[in-house]
């Protein structure tokens, strides 16, 4: 595999341990606001880690 991809794909992962615990920081500091709120910032998350899954998965592809 080409080191570049290897190192994308471990960014990739990196960052989406990173998104998940922020999203557990958040969640828990956030629990005193609105379930709204706490819901409308899951849902961006999972968005966020929806698209860096996809990104993973393509670069996978080309390699």
């Amino acid at each position: 595999m080409n080191w570049k991809v290897q190192y994308l794909m471990e960014e990739c992962d990196t960052l989406g341990k990173e998104m998940t615990q922020l999203t557990e920081d958040k969640f828990l500091s956030v629990l005193g606001l609105s379930i709204h709120k706490q819901v409308n910032l899951s849902s961006q998350v999972i968005m966020i880690q929806t698209i860096i899954t996809s990104m993973t998965k393509q670069i996978r592809m080309k390699s």
